[in-house]
């Protein structure tokens, strides 16, 4: 490549990083920001409490365009400290179908009631009709909030966001409120200043060097932090926490920063790499279940095969060499 064209490239990736930026920028016309500011970082002190963690994963067994066939793990793992207490696990297949001008969705292995989804729901698509195979990600989430209803601890971590998107996710998650003090965290997140600058390393630049959590981010309905579990952890994490719960960000964080020790991932929680570990299906899982299931179908499986061809065409292709 021209050293020119790449030099350019760094010039504009300089710029990017200078341009700072004060404070956390949310398209809502609701949420009102507070600038950056070190009274609002917060040291972590350790605390003793059940923490339960959760987490969830998925995988596409078969699909056509009306239907998909899933399966699905969830897991939720309690410690008090650094001691595991109980783990829970939930394993199954989803299947997805189109009935009616809606997506019915049963649960098998799973103790679930049906349920009904609408391929134009405008919380989860703009216009255009849902495919089959993304219903997987509502289902997912309701299977996890109610796997850590059962956990038993009086604080309960999600993977992720509190954020639903349709009224089955709501029911579920408020649910679950009830149960203990809810937040979540998450792996990534896309964050960014009024200037466009990824919010969390600007905001690094002003941190301690101690384990922090970083709260208020503004006046909002959504109940944002930043948590830094660990002085010398390399990542620190956007989190959201259920507005009404009982105990408040000092406390969360207080709890998780023993459990985020661990040198495998400094800052992370434990207890939500295991849970992501227990949730987690392999390649070798989904080879093996698609053998099962050609197996039982017998003659058919050669029937299921056009189906798929509905569906597969991407996957033919990333197989062939040109």
């Amino acid at each position: 490549m021209n050293n020119d064209i790449l030099k350019e490239v760094i010039n504009s990736l300089k710029q990017t990083i200078e341009n700072k930026g004060t404070h956390l920028h949310i398209k809502d016309p609701e949420f009102q920001p507070i600038e950056i500011t070190k009274e609002n970082f917060h040291k972590i002190e350790e605390k003793e409490t059940t923490v339960a963690f959760v987490d969830g994963g998925n995988a596409e067994l078969i699909a056509a365009s009306n239907f998909s066939l899933q399966l699905v793990k969830t897991a939720a793992i309690t410690y008090k400290g650094k001691e595991r207490l109980r783990t829970i696990r939930n394993e199954g297949f989803v299947f997805i179908q189109e009935k009616n001008n809606q997506y019915e969705v049963t649960f098998h292995g799973i103790s679930h009631q049906k349920l009904i989804f609408d391929p134009h729901d405008p919380t989860l698509t703009t216009g255009t009709k849902l495919d089959p195979s993304s219903i997987i990600n509502p289902v997912r989430k309701i299977l996890e909030a109610e796997i850590a209803a059962r956990a038993q601890a009086e604080i309960i971590i999600l993977d992720g966001e509190l954020n639903p998107k349709t009224q089955q996710e709501t029911k579920a998650l408020e649910d679950l409120y009830t149960q203990g003090t809810v937040a979540a965290i998450a792996k990534t997140n896309d964050l960014v200043t009024e200037t466009g600058n990824a919010f969390i390393p600007v905001l690094r630049t002003s941190a301690p060097e101690t384990s922090w959590i970083y709260h208020p981010l503004g006046n909002w309905k959504r109940d944002l932090a930043i948590l830094n579990l660990h002085k010398k952890a390399r990542y620190a994490f956007k989190a959201e926490r259920y507005p009404l719960s009982k105990l408040g960000w000092q406390e969360i964080a207080d709890s998780l920063k023993q459990n985020a020790s661990d040198p495998v991932f400094l800052g992370y929680p434990y207890g939500l790499i295991e849970a992501d570990k227990q949730a987690r299906i392999t390649n070798q899982e989904v080879d093996y279940q698609k053998t099962k299931i050609k197996t039982k179908l017998g003659k058919e499986a050669s029937l299921l095969e056009t189906y798929q061809t509905t569906k597969n065409t991407h996957e033919i292709l990333d197989t062939l060499s040109f």
